[in-house]
């Protein structure tokens, strides 16, 4: 079982244009520290990255430097992290 993700902390995201989904599913996730430091800048599609995990705590997220054109929500219900698709 998938606890944490560190060892995709050194992953050359940096040209990836769609992570949509990339975590969803992965119950049993509850860190997600090793992706702070991801290059995004190129991401344009973030759809429900980590929908149906246990992440409660989505502050190493806060680092990423979104794309302005990227808006960024959160579901308080279910305390997951969701991103919608450029305009």
């Amino acid at each position: 079982r998938i606890t944490n993700i560190d060892a995709l902390s050194t992953w050359d995201v940096s040209s990836v244009v769609d992570l949509s989904y990339i975590f969803s599913d992965c119950i049993s996730l509850v860190d997600i520290s090793g992706i702070s430091e991801w290059d995004i800048s190129n991401v344009q599609i973030m759809d429900r990255i980590l929908a149906y995990t246990l992440i409660s705590d989505i502050s190493p997220l806060y680092q990423w430097k979104l794309p302005s054109e990227l808006k960024l929500t959160f579901a308080n219900m279910e305390k997951k992290l969701y991103f919608c698709k450029r305009k």
